[in-house]
């Protein structure tokens, strides 16, 4: 709803449309029978055709592929002599326990979406890496041509998984923009209760072996920890795996080397560094790039070396600081011997006081990406508390680290920072001022509204060669300049 709010201050004028009660209908439809389930979706689909064409609006929006998911769309096999076409209905993790109705649509097939018929653009608003969204069911349907359709535009938090999603995800327009936040008032100054609040979400491992062995030391080797889970990502890469309805596996070179970049070359976006392997593994390489599905198992085994260090790196900094968390996460109970005072799941306007409660907000991130920053830095700033994040590449594109914000690179790199910004008040005290300044002038949902604006109006929807009959709209009806569309 943030987001719609800055939309309206930028003088966006929205149309919002709930989709929980459809999503209820169609998970129980699909879930209790095939059949039912498609007539489900015709049905939604109708109902949403007949509000595109009500109001007649410049862009619809939603959040992951959500509504693509929801609505049936028109496959089509086109060749020199002949246009075949059939109606789909993507399956996902969350709303449908059935296979993929087409396994294998020819190179020369589109598939045509209601937007494609009504020339109205779409944005899916992934967030981030599009392979998360719906417990991963997306992924299922990558070999459908369905996110190149001609009227969506697609939206992530950062350059590095933009040209993933462009290059070999199958999703030709995609744009990179940062989080933002709403603009709140900052909290009242109060008597702090703790040195460090950090916001954690669900994700984190079990510690490992190494990784409870390393906590117990005052200087402690992250790079140990990390090259014990890179040994467990490497046997999991060298088993043959289906993907894509091919088997696959990775020659031991091959997998050598690219665990040996995200070891020491981590910040460099991960396409980029398997692109640099080409000269010497030609073959693995274009392999990889030219399955979508062996793409994604591949590099989240690959990042997966690095999934411990919040966990981590929250749990030593507790044994020596005042430390809170809040959030779905729960490190006590996975096992990580921490002291953080975990004050649960708050609600999202709890979230600013909480992190007033201590001088210092710290974020670490869990590199499902290579680049771009998550929301918390920005929640953090915004709630007016001093941040210190975990270094990532593209944090000096959102604020001027040193004045604005703190990063580092280690444990001890982050406890040193966070004893002198304890111990120099008015210092952390005009770094969160300037942050909190940083992020209500540039980092506000108001802000980012325009460049959404103009991304979904860079979409070219053309009408498809087999269209869903529709009624013309009296232009009168074009009663919104946005008709935005929101799973709750």
């Amino acid at each position: 709803m943030d987001l719609i709010s800055g939309c309206a201050q930028a003088g966006i004028d929205a149309c919002v449309y709930d989709l929980r009660e459809d999503w209820d209908i169609l998970h129980s439809a699909r879930c209790a029978d095939g059949l039912a389930g498609a007539q489900a979706s015709r049905e939604f689909t109708s109902k949403i055709r007949a509000l595109l064409q009500s109001h007649r609006p410049d862009w619809t929006m939603a959040m992951w592929g959500n509504m693509l998911s929801m609505l049936t769309h028109t496959l089509i096999e086109l060749s020199p002599q002949s246009e075949h076409s059939q109606q789909l209905t993507p399956p996902t993790a969350t709303l449908s326990a059935h296979p993929a109705p087409f396994n294998s649509p020819s190179p020369s097939a589109v598939v045509r979406t209601i937007f494609d018929e009504l020339s109205i653009p779409h944005v899916c608003y992934w967030l981030d890496a599009p392979h998360w969204a719906q417990g991963g069911g997306i992924a299922r349907t990558l070999h459908l041509p369905l996110y190149a359709s001609p009227s969506l535009v697609h939206i992530t938090n950062n350059e590095s998984t933009a040209a993933e999603m462009k290059q070999v995800l199958g999703f030709p327009r995609t744009t990179a923009l940062p989080y933002g936040v709403r603009p709140t008032p900052k909290p009242e100054e109060r008597t702090k209760c703790f040195d460090v609040v950090v916001s954690l979400g669900p994700g984190d491992p079990a510690p490992s072996p190494e990784a409870l062995a390393q906590l117990k030391l005052d200087d402690p080797d992250i790079s140990a920890v990390r090259s014990a889970a890179a040994q467990h990502a490497l046997r999991k890469l060298l088993k043959p795996a289906t993907q894509g309805g091919e088997n696959i596996s990775l020659t031991a070179p091959f997998a050598r080397r690219l665990i040996d970049t995200q070891l020491h070359h981590r910040h460099r976006p991960m396409l980029d560094r398997i692109v640099a392997l080409r000269p010497a593994f030609g073959t693995e390489v274009n392999l990889l790039l030219g399955n979508p599905a062996h793409y994604i198992r591949t590099t989240t085994l690959v990042r997966s070396i690095e999934l411990a260090e919040r966990a981590f790196t929250v749990c030593w900094l507790s044994k020596r600081f005042s430390i809170a968390t809040f959030g779905g996460g729960d490190l006590a109970a996975l096992g990580w011997p921490s002291r953080a005072m975990h004050l649960g799941e708050l609600n999202y306007d709890a979230m600013p006081t909480a992190y007033a409660s201590a001088p210092i907000g710290l974020n670490v991130m869990r590199w499902q990406d290579d680049s771009g920053v998550n929301l918390k830095p920005l929640e953090i700033t915004a709630s007016g508390a001093a941040c210190l994040t975990s270094a990532r590449h593209g944090l000096e594109d959102l604020f001027e680290v040193g004045s604005e914000i703190e990063q580092f690179d280690s444990p001890q790199q982050a406890a040193g920072m966070i004893a002198a910004m304890l111990g120099d008040a008015p210092g952390r005290i005009e770094m969160a001022r300037a942050g909190h300044q940083r992020t209500l002038s540039d980092h506000t949902w108001c802000e980012r509204a325009s460049a959404l604006a103009a991304a979904a109006m860079s979409a070219s929807p053309t009408r498809p060669p087999v269209s869903f009959p529709v009624e013309a709209a009296e232009p009168e009806n074009r009663s919104r300049d946005v008709a935005r569309t929101l799973a709750s």
